[in-house]
């Protein structure tokens, strides 16, 4: 069973828990209350404030950038030989 990006959300144990099955999902209902909340607020700041957010797609969009002019100077390049 995939879990796509639960696991860049979720630490297992941690904030929550990634299941994989339904009987999983089950027994983990009752370690939810063993969760601490301080933890999961943490998790949160550290990982998902806007300016980690914003770090983020500004190094995503830089490196589509530097590999789309690394192809348009190839390209150009083989059509000035």
């Amino acid at each position: 069973m995939e879990l796509g990006s639960t696991s860049e959300v979720i630490a297992d144990g941690k904030t929550g828990f990634l299941c994989h099955s339904v009987e999983e999902c089950i027994d983990a209902l009752s370690k939810v209350p063993g969760l601490n909340r301080q933890d999961c607020r943490q998790h949160v700041e550290d990982n998902f404030s806007v300016r980690r957010m914003v770090d983020g797609y500004e190094a995503v969009y830089q490196q589509v950038l530097a590999e789309r002019f690394a192809q348009n100077g190839r390209a150009l390049a083989g059509k000035l030989r």
